[in-house]
């Protein structure tokens, strides 16, 4: 799914949207995977998500890795 889509009808439907990102962020806060940088990295080479360079390293950051 686009995320932008899904934010666009969430928002409609008077949800808080929360992507991909934020779900790896909240894992490892909750201890459910160890780092986000393998699974970050995976989406990345094997799945073909996108992400800008200054928001990996921001979430690489926010995750203290």
């Amino acid at each position: 799914m686009d995320e932008n889509k899904g934010r666009v009808i969430a928002k409609q439907q008077g949800l808080k949207a929360l992507g991909l990102v934020g779900v790896l962020l909240k894992a490892k806060k909750a201890n459910h995977i160890t780092s986000v940088k393998p699974h970050l990295d995976k989406l990345i080479n094997e799945h073909g998500f996108w992400i800008g360079e200054m928001l990996y390293q921001n979430v690489l950051q926010a995750a203290g890795e």
